[in-house]
């Protein structure tokens, strides 16, 4: 029977440890009653460390005598958190309370926590949320920002989108005019104006033509927006036989010669898709070696995600991706300048040499781009060039 204190003392001693030793708060308090027998306060019998934390010291650190509840936090009377203390020890139900923003009796901050009863006694365990908490109010701050700004961007990009059509309209009308009055002067002045007047007259109409190509890319540009609802499952294939019957007349002109292998189902906008594949095709047809056909290879393969170009940072990383490759046996380029073609109105040859406006490559990549996608070129001076296209499975 003597060795029953001690064993008693070492279990306490080792329940007293772990309480200490966990990061949640834990006390025990008793009711005090008045004389009718009608609980007025509670009395903390027991407090670990991590609660005595949370209280700022208020505790001491081994309740040598009774501490008033009431009298640490009076501030839990007024707002109701004293009374849900009295319903459990009355009903004996638990209170549970999530979130709580106490910021009275020197303590500032949000808790969890349970109150349960245990015979005559109450025992609370709470954890301090407040990091937590102050976390996801600047999480749902910058969300607010983000959205106003995303809102902001949207009604920007209206606006932009509608100026391009007002723009668009009123600039080709002059341009037409131009070409139209150039021709008739052309038609009634010939014989006056000369060999040199006939041949201002074309150099402007050429100008006037060149520039409202330019401003149908530009139209053509601005109108390449990411539009998730009109994404469908789309083969390959289809799109790039579309793009083949619309370009039949200058295949046939220069003898080109297009294969295409099998290709993929990809999830995409299939007109802006089309857009991709007729400027490519176009380049590779256009930007040909002297006396040689086009000849254009298309074909595509699943890669994995660790097989991603280093210069290519998904915006949502997919474990796969289709890779879509368009070589030609052109002109090709020097790889110096590989980053440089894929910029608006960006040139490495002389317009009387290769006519466009340089806005082709510009307008494939933004495609690439609206499908979280990723676009590369590699060439070589004199031994054509490949076109690499990344999209997300």
């Amino acid at each position: 029977m003597s060795a029953l204190p001690s064993a008693l003392i070492n279990e306490l001693s080792f329940l007293r440890h772990i309480l200490d030793s966990t990061q949640l708060g834990v006390a025990i308090f008793e009711p005090i009653t008045d004389e009718q027998g009608q609980v007025i306060d509670f009395n903390f019998v027991y407090v670990n460390n991590r609660i005595r934390e949370m209280y700022g010291g208020a505790l001491p650190a081994d309740l040598p005598r009774p501490v008033s509840y009431l009298q640490l936090f009076p501030s839990a009377k007024s707002r109701g958190l004293y009374d849900e203390y009295l319903k459990v020890l009355h009903t004996g139900q638990p209170y549970q309370r999530s979130e709580l923003a106490y910021a009275w009796d020197g303590i500032d901050g949000w808790f969890d926590l349970v109150v349960s009863r245990y015979e005559n006694r109450l025992v609370l365990i709470t954890s301090d949320v407040t990091s937590v908490k102050q976390m996801q109010l600047v999480l749902k701050h910058q969300t607010s920002e983000l959205v106003t700004l995303n809102q902001e961007l949207m009604r920007s990009n209206q606006e932009l989108l509608e100026f391009s059509y007002v723009a668009s309209h009123d600039l080709q009308e002059p341009l037409r005019k131009i070409q139209q009055f150039g021709d008739m002067m052309i038609d009634i002045y010939a014989a006056q104006l000369g060999n040199h007047g006939t041949d201002l007259l074309n150099r402007m109409k050429n100008a006037s033509v060149r520039m409202s190509a330019l401003i149908n890319d530009l139209l053509d540009y601005s109108r390449l927006t990411r539009q998730p609802d009109t994404f469908r499952k789309n083969n390959l294939n289809d799109i790039i036989d579309t793009v083949l019957t619309a370009l039949e007349v200058v295949i046939g002109e220069t003898n080109a010669r297009i294969e295409v292998a099998p290709m993929a189902e990809v999830k995409c906008d299939a007109s802006q898709l089309n857009q991709l594949f007729q400027n490519l095709l176009t380049n590779a047809i256009k930007f040909t070696r002297p006396g040689e056909s086009p000849h254009v290879i298309i074909h595509s393969r699943t890669v994995q995600a660790h097989e991603l170009p280093v210069e290519f940072t998904p915006i949502s990383a997919r474990p796969t991706y289709h890779l879509i490759e368009v070589q030609d046996n052109g002109i090709g380029f020097d790889q110096a300048y590989a980053d440089q073609i894929f910029g608006a109105f960006q040139r490495l040859h002389n317009r009387t040499e290769y006519p466009g406006t340089g806005i082709g490559l510009a307008i494939a990549k933004k495609v690439v781009l609206n499908h979280g996608g990723f676009i590369k070129a590699t060439g070589n001076p004199g031994q054509g060039a490949v076109f690499s296209i990344y999209l997300p499975i």
